[in-house]
């Protein structure tokens, strides 16, 4: 063996020694910066776990600082804990709670529904009165637009469109953006009851079949209803605080503004007719109506529809809604023999211009849908019935409530 060849060996042999020296050293290292942050960790995650949130609170810090990507559970906790102090009158966590989200995002990003996080931040904010209401609402609307997908809350969906009226009304936002606001909500709304739909489907049909659901899916079971009832009742609040943008004198103006760029909804029922006057135009154009409250908020429901049968107490003995029933004996009288239930006339009626293509109804309960589905089949009213309706409309004018 030559000596070229010996000195290379052994230059091989001190450099093995030397790398494998260097990772015992780094093991060690690593070993013991893992033993720090378990115990850091613990510190912080076992009190916050048994809702010892003072104890918690004084490692919370340490752990973030030294340990940030330990666990995403460190910030999964502390979401709870300042949550805990929040709702405990101590309003100093709520930035301390955004930044304990905001770590989320920053460590664990893949993990982390961004539209989530970013609309429970705005929430918290909102439901504290921290800022003014248009930075409230630009809270929202960022989190909206960067990841609608996980923007579910049907409280946040609410809030965001709530401040958009609110917006509006101190002239702060235009009303066509409202207008455009609340066509994105109900298209969100739809898709979250379309999902929650059919997985609840899926294991009501089960059931059906005589199979016995686990516990956990019966508790998925209970979640699907009680989410797709809020959502229902959000779908309402949402046309409730559209609420007078939606009557025709608002909407009227923007229509002869431009007609053909502005969406094609607004109130419409045998009480209110304001837009018939513009059907020829949309008929003419190849455009459809979107009809909102079809029943006049419930008046034109076999329910409500006698007055003097309601309660004393009951809204609609208030005097803003007389003229509404004055209108509707001229209704009565002129179409009586036409009229058998007052709930499936009112669904018919909305129906039965060729202009109307789809009815837009807050529903509280399965059976109300059903009714409304039942009320949409059979023969619907002719044209006569629509100009008789329209004729009083023109004699009498608009009906304020």
């Amino acid at each position: 063996m030559t000596n070229t060849e010996n000195t290379y060996i052994m230059k091989t042999k001190v450099l093995l020694l030397v790398t494998l020296f260097a990772f015992t050293l780094g093991g060690k290292s690593l070993a013991q910066a893992d033993n720090k942050c378990y115990e850091l960790g613990s510190l912080f995650i076992e009190p916050a776990k048994a809702k010892n949130y003072d104890a918690a609170l004084k490692n919370y810090e340490k752990v973030v600082k030294e340990c940030p990507t330990y666990s995403m559970a460190t910030y999964q906790y502390a979401v709870k804990m300042f949550k805990h102090f929040i709702k405990n009158g101590d309003k100093s966590k709520i930035t301390d709670l955004e930044q304990a989200y905001k770590y989320r995002m920053q460590y664990y990003p893949s993990k982390t529904k961004e539209g989530e996080v970013l609309s429970n931040i705005a929430q918290i904010k909102y439901d504290n009165k921290i800022g003014t209401k248009m930075v409230q609402f630009q809270s929202f609307d960022e989190a909206f637009k960067k990841d609608a997908k996980s923007f579910t809350s049907p409280k946040s969906i609410y809030t965001y469109f709530s401040l958009a009226v609110d917006l509006e009304s101190s002239g702060e936002k235009d009303i066509q953006e409202v207008f455009d606001l609340y066509d994105v909500v109900t298209e969100k709304i739809e898709q979250e009851e379309s999902v929650l739909a059919t997985k609840l489907i899926k294991l009501t049909d089960r059931q059906e079949a005589g199979e016995t659901l686990s516990s956990k899916e019966a508790k998925r079971l209970k979640a699907y209803e009680t989410n797709l009832g809020s959502y229902g009742k959000v779908k309402g609040s949402v046309d409730g605080k559209l609420g007078i943008l939606a009557d025709c004198p608002n909407l009227i103006p923007l229509y002869n503004k431009d007609f053909d760029k502005y969406p094609l909804v607004a109130y419409y029922n045998p009480i209110e007719m304001e837009m018939a006057e513009f059907f020829p135009q949309m008929e003419k154009n190849g455009q459809g109506f979107f009809c909102i409250r079809p029943f006049m908020g419930g008046i034109l429901t076999d329910r409500r529809v006698n007055r003097s049968q309601l309660p004393v107490d009951d809204r609609f003995y208030k005097d803003r809604w007389d003229a509404a029933y004055e209108r509707l004996e001229a209704l009565r009288t002129a179409l009586g023999s036409e009229i058998g239930s007052w709930t499936d006339f009112a669904i018919k009626f909305s129906l039965c211009h060729p202009t109307v293509t789809s009815l837009i109804v807050g529903l509280n309960s399965v059976d109300q849908v059903d009714g409304v589905l039942d009320a949409a089949n059979g023969k619907y009213p002719d044209r006569a019935v629509f100009e008789k309706a329209l004729r009083i409309f023109q004699q009498q004018g608009i009906v304020q409530s």
